[in-house]
């Protein structure tokens, strides 16, 4: 952090630098340095060698007439003086007055991204995202290769797609010259699709025909891990760190024969800590030191005494609140549900640290891991967000880093890894995160949102002092979070010489005013009707959950105020201490006993992993004379996803949206199941789940019957509005593909962008003439 130690002028006022001669002191020098200098706009400079600092410290010396004097004692220390020279720089262009000693809060600032899902940046594009990284005093790169890495071990595991050896040891070089490590990854148990998924490697699955995890048990699955580790590390020969990953496993539904034993007497975390053991005593003969992800750790912690504390824990937080405490505890309420018992509770006790007043400590689990003796680097996330859009919340993401590292501060941690997921936003759509995520990591203290902010504008995005590209994006998010009933864009930012983050960000914005005109439709097929003989149905005789605790079991409670919630003439009573829950494992079905008649239902549901089209509750009307009606409801199109967004279709628009803490608001949305057989007294109403994914739940939250009118079309010719909006999106992949060129990150997420908005039109006017 940088810290000014005495101001040269006693008035207080800043002057202006002159440009002038610079020198340095050989040991200062390197390539990068020079290309530094030669690039920036510099005062007078002179870089002088001091032993006193820091490997990536430094002072500088900013007297009002002479040169600035940059102290350091490596070539990084006035690598990293530099950047810190250019954020001392006022918006008028002078520096202030004074000297300033800098360094890092984090000895590990780390960058991660995924080639899998289909990225292939060419080296050009990587040799860039290095350079602006560096910059952005990041000194770690941790590369997830999945089947991207150069294997000649087994190169039938190998994408065609990866990059060469030769092109991976000069883009580590390449780095190194950056002052910036490369950190390999390969997923060593969990996520091994890539490996699993050909014939020769099958045999080593889990679960029979599924590809998501190999068996721990299976003597060969360790014997490749170790072979392809081995080729790893010696193309990483001067790095310190591998990361195992090893996060999310035991997900099957069924264990094989030899696993489960350990699956029915609870024991999975004897079976975890064995195998990622060994493979990390592996690791640590070759002379590296192993990171893992930590949540595997959390939710199976009984045999963590036994596992070696030269692992490194890596430990995953996504919560968007950066508060000092919180109305929930962590260490429990996100695991996953049934999943507790007294020692578990009592394991976690001390870091959850539960105060009279409900509250926890934020958090916690960076406490638990340095309680039990591990070494500890937090994980934030750079790409928060629906991936409808690709494109991360700024925010939230920014709300996350910021609480994550002040929370690394309580104990001596290592330092931070800013994560990229492809499937929530990519490299390409992630760089003011990825700014913010560096400027935090190396000075954490004070929180200073909107100083980094005015920093990435001015200087990336060199835009104009009152043109705020990020407060924009955060706006179209009030849309998409159901804050805000609409949502229009500014005049697109697509001139070839925007900044790329600019021009996607613009392209992006006009995708949310089109999803803004959608939901409108959406919304006025439900409200603009007439609705008689309303009456609420009574839930309580089946309630069987409270909803903070029914939805997404492996994430924070979703907290809605109780309270009336209206559409239209709809108006729903929500009592969110008392929901329906439907899972496979407790509670499948409910029956709704009725009496008269009414010609349709509405539903308040959410649920988790209603993927798009997929079946998740079967609705089965039941009437006196023995007959009954069935109408599926599936997800996103009748039932939104409680970790994907407020979604909308021709039969699910949003009643009512929470706090989940996470990255998107709960939400819950209001469906339909018509009657046909309006005339035929009712008997019954069963909602069942037929979800076929094994852990995915829907929450009924309240319903309704009532007798509705049909839709009445808006005064407006509907083909030439789903035409108009069709060439809209036609033209926003014109801007994509004016930015987004074969060889950068995500060069193919345009397709994806602009055909998921083309099939949402096409389902919202499906049927209209």
């Amino acid at each position: 952090m940088y810290d000014s130690i005495a101001h040269a002028e006693a008035d207080g006022t800043y002057r202006s630098i002159p440009a002038g001669a610079m020198s340095c002191e050989q040991v200062l020098t390197s390539p990068v340095i020079d290309q530094a200098l030669r690039a920036g706009s510099w005062p007078s400079l002179s870089l002088v060698h001091d032993s006193a600092q820091g490997p990536e410290a430094c002072r500088i010396a900013i007297a009002a007439t002479g040169p600035v004097r940059l102290y350091a004692s490596t070539a990084a220390g006035a690598f990293y003086g530099l950047q810190t020279l250019k954020r001392l720089r006022r918006d008028d262009g002078a520096f202030p007055g004074g000297v300033f000693a800098d360094w890092p809060d984090c000895a590990f600032r780390g960058y991660h991204f995924t080639l899998d899902g289909g990225m292939a940046p060419s080296m050009t594009r990587m040799r860039e995202l290095i350079e602006q990284l560096a910059e952005w005093r990041y000194n770690k790169l941790v590369i997830e290769y999945d089947n991207r890495f150069p294997l000649s071990c087994h190169p039938e595991l190998v994408h065609p797609n990866a990059w060469s050896l030769g092109e991976l040891k000069a883009l580590i070089a390449f780095a190194e010259d950056h002052f910036m490590e490369v950190v390999p990854e390969l997923d060593s148990l969990g996520h091994v699709k890539h490996y699993l998924s050909h014939p020769d490697y099958a045999h080593l699955a889990e679960e029979p025909g599924k590809t998501h995890e190999m068996c721990p048990q299976n003597p060969q699955t360790l014997a490749l891990m170790e072979e392809i580790w081995s080729e790893v590390i010696a193309c990483h020969a001067n790095g310190s760190y591998v990361h195992l990953g090893c996060d999310e496993v035991f997900l099957v539904e069924h264990f094989c024969p030899r696993c489960r034993p350990y699956a029915e007497s609870g024991r999975l975390a004897e079976l975890y800590c064995d195998y990622v053991s060994r493979l990390s005593r592996f690791i640590l003969a070759r002379g590296k030191t192993p990171i893992i992800w930590g949540d595997m750790l959390l939710k199976y912690p009984q045999q963590i005494h036994k596992f070696p504390r030269e692992v490194i824990i890596c430990d995953w937080q996504y919560v968007c609140n950066d508060d000092a405490r919180w109305p929930f505890n962590a260490l429990t309420q996100m695991n996953p549900r049934h999943n507790g018992s007294n020692e578990h509770e009592a394991l976690f006790a001390r870091a959850a640290d539960a105060q009279p007043d409900g509250s926890y400590r934020s958090f916690p689990s960076f406490d638990f891991f340095h309680e039990q003796g591990f070494t500890v680097i937090g994980s934030g996330a750079g790409s928060i967000g629906p991936s409808s859009y690709y494109l991360p919340h700024q925010t939230l993401s920014v709300r996350n880093q910021y609480g994550v590292l002040n929370a690394l501060r309580r104990q001596d941690s290592l330092g931070y890894l800013h994560t990229i997921w492809g499937n929530t936003g990519g490299v390409e759509y992630c760089m003011y995160s990825a700014f913010a995520g560096g400027e935090y990591a190396w000075r954490t203290e004070p929180a200073r949102h909107d100083d980094i902010r005015r920093l990435f504008n001015r200087d990336i995005l060199h835009a104009a002092a009152n043109d705020d590209p990020i407060v924009l994006a955060d706006r179209m998010y009030d849309f998409i979070y159901g804050r805000t009933e609409a949502f229009t864009a500014v005049a697109a930012q697509d001139a070839p010489a925007a900044p790329r983050f600019q021009r996607l960000l613009a392209a992006n914005l006009e995708l949310g005013a089109i999803d803004s005109e959608l939901r409108s439709l959406a919304r006025a097929r439900i409200a603009n009707r007439q609705t008689t003989d309303f009456a609420q149905l009574d839930l309580m005789p089946v309630a069987n959950a409270r909803l903070r605790d029914a939805l997404a079991s492996e994430q924070n409670p979703f907290l809605l105020p109780p309270g009336r919630y209206c559409l239209g003439a709809i108006a729903l009573v929500i009592d969110p201490d008392h929901v329906v829950n439907l899972d496979r494992e407790h509670c499948r079905a409910v029956d709704l006993p009725l009496a008269g008649r009414c010609n349709e239902f509405q539903l308040a549901l959410s649920g988790t992993y209603a993927a798009k089209g997929v079946p998740m509750l079967k609705c089965v009307i039941r009437y006196q004379n023995g007959s009954e009606h069935t109408q599926v409801l599936c997800g996103t199109d009748d039932i939104p996803d409680w970790y994907g967004m407020p979604s909308f279709g021709r039969n699910n628009t949003p009643v009512a949206t929470g706090a989940n803490f996470m990255c998107n608001p709960g939400c819950i949305g209001l469906a339909c199941v018509r009657n046909p057989h309006a005339g035929e007294a009712l008997a019954s109403l069963r909602v069942e789940l037929i979800a076929a994914n094994p852990r995915a739940n829907v929450v009924l939250a309240a319903a309704s019957r009532a007798n509705a009118d049909a839709f009445v079309q808006p005064h407006v010719d509907l083909l030439a509005w789903r035409e108009r909006l069709e060439n809209n999106v036609q033209r926003q992949c014109r801007i994509l593909d004016g930015c987004l060129k074969k060889g950068d990150f995500e060069d193919r997420m345009r397709e994806w962008l602009v055909e998921s908005r083309l099939a949402l039109i096409a389902r919202a006017f499906a049927g209209d003439q």
